[in-house]
């Protein structure tokens, strides 16, 4: 072949060679080979966001109560509880030493026997009916009443449930009717007829739930009517016969006898301390031998805990009663617990300083304290324990999310991220991929694009790459 036809050969394939490399330059959505020995990256894939308000608090009851002697003057005899026990209301926590009380009221009696021979044997018997009736009240062994009361709270549980099914047949028919809705629009008669029958059904059992717990919410009614009557009998027989024991003792001249054994019996009776509610015992105070003053006991409900933290004033009007919240605490490691905010107080804990003028406004940094409810069922939180809390102001799901300084925006003005990808050749390349952007928090935020797929590796904080070239 001749040299010169060699040569135009050689020029015409090279000349095809740089059109090649020009279009496919021109075309291919990835930059150059990574020219950065090392570039940060993060693996996208489908995570929960969550904006928040981060606060601190104090795990504490629901509702606790102390418990005082009301025989100050009497020594605590035997202590029958200690920190940590449950207890349920009316359980004896301690007794007191009334070996004198009882002397006392023994001697008294006594007097007042002797001094009623004509109508003895009546008082006596009327005595023993007045404080049996009264015994048995008190003690909860009244017949009649603890049926009723059975009776009722039987009807309350009922209630409760036809409520909740109530509850559920009304979410089903509103479903129901949205689907029915949707088969409308689309205007398939199969699916309208099918949407239709089963909203019917819907709207039947919506009604017989309905049913359901009307009858069942006038049961209650009609239980606590026939408690409350049952307990209004009761006191009023204790009545008639404490009127019968008076009448028998009006022959007698021994009514300011009887008071004063009366008031004896009485401190006799507060002698017994016991729990005015059901819960778990975190203070003894009480000592066998000394005095009975003061606060003998705490009994909390331990069962039922909240939070009590503060929210900063820049934060308070992004949270609203009933958001959800996450709890975590030291002690209890990795546990996640939930919660619900409960309460806001309407005025700042430094309010009143501010209002009158006792601090400078600027000075101040104003807050607000708050309860936050835990709602898990079982927890290994204690009362005391520092917990931090974040409440929930917005939340998506399964969504894209990448770190905010991995969001930047290109020569052109686009919000995009840049993913480390690779090129035919196998070697390490960038690829610029449009997306927009959602929700964001503090360190993420949500990004779209017909580009992004889960698994790809996204440089973290491309504006530190040089090779980039992104405007400043």
């Amino acid at each position: 072949m001749p040299k010169k036809k060699k040569i135009i050969i050689a020029i015409c394939v090279a000349a095809a060679a740089i059109l090649i490399i020009f279009f496919v330059v021109r075309n291919a959505p990835l930059q150059p080979v990574l020219a950065d020995s090392s570039v940060e990256t993060t693996t996208l894939s489908g995570t929960t966001l969550a904006d928040t308000v981060d606060v601190k608090g104090t795990v504490q009851s629901s509702k606790d109560v102390k418990v005082y002697s009301q025989l100050p003057t009497f020594t605590v005899k035997t202590v029958n509880v200690q920190v940590g026990d449950k207890v349920t209301e009316g359980e004896t926590l301690c007794l007191l030493n009334t070996d004198s009380l009882e002397k006392q009221i023994e001697q008294s009696q006594a007097t007042i026997d002797a001094s009623q021979t004509s109508s003895g044997q009546s008082i006596k018997s009327n005595r023993i009916k007045y404080e049996a009736d009264t015994a048995n009240l008190a003690n909860g062994q009244n017949t009649s009443v603890n049926t009723t009361k059975a009776a009722m709270d039987a009807a309350k549980y009922s209630l409760d449930q036809s409520i909740i099914k109530y509850n559920v047949a009304k979410e089903a028919l509103t479903k129901a009717q949205t689907a029915l809705d949707t088969a409308k629009t689309g205007g398939d008669p199969t699916e309208i007829a099918t949407a239709q029958t089963a909203y019917d059904a819907a709207v039947q059992a919506e009604a017989t739930a309905n049913s359901v717990a009307s009858a069942a919410n006038k049961a209650y009614e009609n239980a606590n009517i026939q408690y409350q009557a049952a307990l209004n009998a009761a006191n009023q027989q204790i009545t008639a016969d404490r009127q019968a024991l008076n009448a028998s003792q009006s022959g007698a001249n021994t009514n300011a006898q009887q008071a004063a054994l009366d008031n004896l019996k009485l401190q006799l009776a507060q002698s017994t301390i016991t729990s005015p509610m059901s819960g778990t015992v975190i203070a003894v105070n009480a000592v066998e031998g000394a005095s009975s003053t003061g606060v003998l006991f705490i009994i909390a409900d331990t069962e039922k805990l909240q939070i009590e933290t503060i929210i900063n004033e820049a934060d308070v009007n992004k949270v609203a009663l009933g958001m959800h919240s996450k709890i975590e605490t030291d002690g209890t490691g990795a546990d996640v617990y939930d919660g619900i905010l409960r309460s806001i107080e309407p005025a700042s804990i430094n309010a009143v300083d501010l209002l009158s003028g006792a601090a400078q406004n600027s000075d101040i940094n104003v807050k607000f304290k708050a309860l936050i409810d835990v709602t898990s069922a079982e927890t290994r939180l204690k009362i005391g324990m520092k917990a931090r809390i974040k409440i929930i102001l917005d939340q998506k799901e399964n969504v894209l999310a990448v770190p905010l300084d991995a969001l930047v925006t290109n020569a052109k003005g686009d919000k995009v991220v840049y993913a480390i990808v690779k090129d035919a050749q196998g070697k390490a390349t960038f690829q610029e991929i449009p997306v927009i952007s959602g929700m964001a928090t503090d360190y993420y935020v949500e990004v779209s694009g017909k580009g992004l797929q889960q698994g790809m590796q996204i440089v973290s904080k491309p504006k530190t790459v040089k090779s980039l070239k992104l405007p400043s």
